[in-house]
């Protein structure tokens, strides 16, 4: 029996939670990955990452780079932005609407301080020491 190879070529599907489009991927390891695209299922900007995504695609033999750097190069602000984006954008959604739940506008104001206190802070330092040392001072 022989398999069927893979598409390279990843569907664009509607997301039923959020409403936006979404696809799988495959990393550089092989791995499968689900990316959820930027603005409503269909809309220009929706097409326009899926397209970049594609041209990546294309010229990687079918799976994303490898990702650049390491983790711990991440500081706390990134770190921040990158929840927000990926689950809280996606997650706290109104499923008859939409539209942003109040929820997001929580995380919002909760993780301020911590921006501000520890943004810079690379994310791989931060841990109960850096809170005992903002104490002390």
């Amino acid at each position: 029996m022989t398999t069927k190879p893979r598409n390279p070529i990843p569907t664009y599907r509607r997301h039923r939670r959020t409403g936006r489009a979404i696809i799988t991927v495959r990393d550089a390891t092989g791995a499968r990955r689900d990316i959820l695209l930027p603005g409503e299922f269909n809309s220009a900007e929706s097409r326009q990452e899926y397209e970049r995504i594609l041209s990546i695609l294309r010229t990687n033999g079918g799976s994303l780079l490898p990702e650049t750097g390491h983790k711990s190069d991440l500081t706390i602000a990134e770190l921040i932005l990158r929840f927000m984006q990926q689950h809280v954008a996606s997650y706290y959604v109104d499923p008859a609407t939409k539209l942003p739940s109040s929820e997001q506008e929580i995380f919002k104001q909760a993780l301020r301080p911590l921006t501000r206190l520890f943004g810079e802070l690379p994310a791989i330092e931060f841990g109960l020491s850096t809170f005992e040392l903002f104490a002390k001072q």
